[in-house]
């Protein structure tokens, strides 16, 4: 069928493709690649299956933020954050001169580059060579959150000496260090000099323990983190192997601070491909009450299944999501905007999560993370035409949390619900003290939340849904508005005063 689609602003019409159609047609469609051979372009592109994002750095190797959809902390002073898990994608080479510098200069370094991410299975491949003084070192880097398995991310890695020697190859675990905090839950005002990353710094995870082993199949790696100000506990394992034909290898293990690491050297022939790979798992304790021993299982279970399995299961379960797409007909660099803001709302977004989704998805610790109205009334309609059962996460989000909202409407003087201008995972309202005024002003949220509510409705005719979670959060939400309104009795009017406008430098206005 047709349907007219207004996405981010963008009308379109878009063709909701039947199942089994999709994957007739993608094989060798090119709008589905997004594709760079500029080293030093930014930002990373991200990947992720709606409960993971990770952050591709440029070569696909070093530590880059990772983030974990509901996983937030809350340092003293601070509002609350997304945090950036404890990174697991902090692969090193050393060439038998150097280590491999993951930022790399603007002095050549790196020739032939390629990276490709292949929205078809949420897959990044980045390939180049990497030069230093005489030595020369190919580089072959495939990457992918699975779709199949929520905790599951998968690297493998090739490597090319275009000479002989000694060369060690490194993985680990490693938290980040703690972020230099403003007291943003009483500043008063904003600094006009600050900048993105002044304020939008992610979470901290305090690393609780550390283990690194060898095991009859490679090497193990686990660690447990809390969020800081939080009682969740992460649990995180890698498995990592490596084939038969290193010569001389020699294997170190390290378990120390915030690191769990380890490094395999090995006497290199010119010419030949040495192959690594990860799996690594990323459980958390509201996902089971023993998040390191369920990551173990999950990582076991996967290293069974061994990697061109995980890579099948990856793609035949995005191969499922692309069953329903948007397409454009006659202008292929269209399609290609149009499929990828589709394909990292699905990289930020998973069924059965009921969480709702931050401005910057799981790309960053823009905005802190926080559930904004964009959530409701920008990322929730193409969803809930295209992927109804994750658009329900987005809803969910707000019936679970609506208990805080009501708490919300009290504190403020008011009956029923307001909902948070930001809300963290657990619904409560965590905006910095510098904007208070949209806190308390800026409640058309409570507005494109019953909307949402109505929209899933009308999109699926579930009365049952209705009357068991979409009408309290429409009926809390109502109550709301009449309890803010004045009613003067010479006036056959209401109205509500003192809002903030959408456009946010509008402060006071009626109605």
């Amino acid at each position: 069928m047709r349907v007219q689609l207004n996405l981010l602003g963008l009308v379109l019409y878009a063709q909701i493709l039947p199942s089994g159609a999709a994957a007739a047609q993608t094989p060798n469609d090119s709008s589905f690649l997004l594709h760079t051979a500029d080293v030093r372009r930014s930002p990373s592109p991200f990947i992720g299956n709606g409960r993971i994002g990770v952050v591709i750095p440029p070569l696909g190797i070093g530590a880059a933020p990772s983030y974990k959809a509901g996983l937030y902390e809350h340092g003293t002073d601070d509002v609350p954050r997304i945090v950036a898990m404890p990174a697991w994608n902090g692969i090193g080479i050393f060439d038998g001169h150097d280590w491999i510098t993951p930022h790399p200069a603007p002095d050549g370094s790196v020739r032939r580059y390629d990276q490709v991410l292949d929205m078809r299975s949420g897959t990044v491949r980045t390939s180049y060579d990497w030069v230093n003084g005489g030595a020369r070192t190919g580089i072959r880097v495939e990457q992918f959150v699975s779709r199949a398995d929520p905790s599951l991310a998968v690297s493998r890695l090739e490597v090319i000496p275009q000479q002989a020697g000694r060369m060690r190859v490194r993985f680990a675990l490693t938290g980040w260090p703690p972020p230099e905090r403003l007291p943003l839950a009483r500043l008063p005002r904003a600094d006009p000099s600050w900048k993105p990353g002044d304020i939008w710094y992610p979470g901290h995870m305090v690393v609780r323990s550390r283990e690194s082993r060898r095991d009859r199949s490679g090497a193990r790696l686990e660690m447990t983190s809390t969020p800081v100000g939080r009682t969740t506990v992460l649990g995180q394992v890698a498995a990592i192997t490596w084939g038969m034909n290193l010569r001389n290898p020699v294997t170190s293990t390290i378990a120390s601070g915030d690191t769990a690491l380890v490094e395999i050297g090995f006497d290199a022939s010119a010419g030949r491909t040495y192959t690594f790979s990860q799996l690594v798992s990323s459980v958390s304790s509201d996902e089971a009450q023993q998040p390191l021993e369920q990551a173990r299982r999950e990582v076991e279970a996967g290293r069974a299944r061994g990697f061109d399995r995980l890579v099948r299961d990856n793609a035949r379960a995005w191969l499922r999501r692309w069953e329903t797409d948007i397409e454009v007909e006659g202008n292929p660099e269209l399609q290609r905007v149009v499929r990828s803001m589709l394909f990292y709302l699905l990289c930020s977004a998973g069924s059965g999560t009921k969480l709702g989704i931050p401005p910057m998805g799981l790309s960053s610790a823009g905005y802190y993370g926080h559930i904004f109205w964009d959530s409701d009334t920008w990322m929730f309609p193409p969803l809930l035409l295209t992927h109804p059962d994750i658009a329900h996460s987005l809803v969910a989000f707000r019936t679970r949390t609506l208990a805080a909202a009501r708490e919300n409407a009290k504190l403020n003087g008011f009956r029923g619900a307001m909902y948070p201008w930001e809300a963290d995972e657990r619904g409560v309202e965590t905006t910095p003290h510098f904007a208070v005024q949209n806190a308390r002003s800026e409640i058309h949220v409570n507005g494109d939340v019953a909307l949402a509510q109505w929209q899933y409705y009308l999109a699926t005719a579930d009365s049952g849904w209705l009357a068991a979670e979409g009408f309290p959060v429409i009926r809390e939400t109502a109550d709301f508005w009449v309890s803010r309104a004045v009613c003067e009795p010479s006036d056959e009017r209401c109205h509500i005063e003192n809002v903030v406008s959408v456009a946010e430098g509008l402060i006071g206005v009626t109605d």
